[in-house]
């Protein structure tokens, strides 16, 4: 199955008992890759039972590690396993920095962009002009524009003052 084809079939779907922690946005995009063939290592990948690893010991074990259901360790991971670049975006680039179908875009928007990425969303189409539009969870979306803010009805930088966005881009 590929990336964006999963992503649109389980948007509204809940994958796991992180559900109840409010932190499967992440353990979406990740389910979402290796649903289009990225393998799962050892620091990536959904039954760990390395407790050091873990997400998560209070929910599962064996369970996700932190790079798979954490936002601000799938970004990290993600880079510095060479399997995406990372890089910010303007919130007036209306391609994300060109992002591309399968790419994850992550948002720093808690604490007016305290360092720690937040959240993520999966690229899964283009509105008109090439604008992404992106699929999560918590809360399920379904091709959203990945910079509107659907509960605040504003673009992000103005419902999240400070806020940070970056482009993970497969390689």
């Amino acid at each position: 199955m590929e990336i964006v084809d999963f992503a649109k079939d389980m948007w509204d779907v809940p994958l796991s008992v992180l559900a109840l922690s409010g932190s499967e946005c992440t353990y979406f995009a990740s389910s979402a890759w290796w649903a289009g063939g990225i393998e799962p290592t050892s620091d990536w990948e959904p039954k760990s039972t390395d407790t050091s690893k873990l997400a998560s010991d209070k929910l599962m074990n064996p369970g996700p590690t932190k790079a798979a259901a954490s936002a601000d360790h799938f970004v990290k991971y993600a880079a510095s396993s060479s399997l995406a670049t990372v890089r910010e975006v303007a919130w007036s680039d209306n391609t994300a920095g060109g992002a591309e179908l399968g790419d994850v875009i992550a948002y720093d928007w808690n604490d007016g962009a305290d360092g720690v990425v937040d959240h993520v969303a999966v690229v899964t189409g283009f509105a008109d002009g090439g604008y992404p539009t992106v699929t999560q969870h918590s809360a399920s979306r379904l091709d959203r524009g990945w910079s509107w803010d659907i509960d605040g009805g504003n673009w992000i930088e103005y419902t999240m003052p400070g806020a940070k966005v970056y482009l993970v881009h497969l390689n």
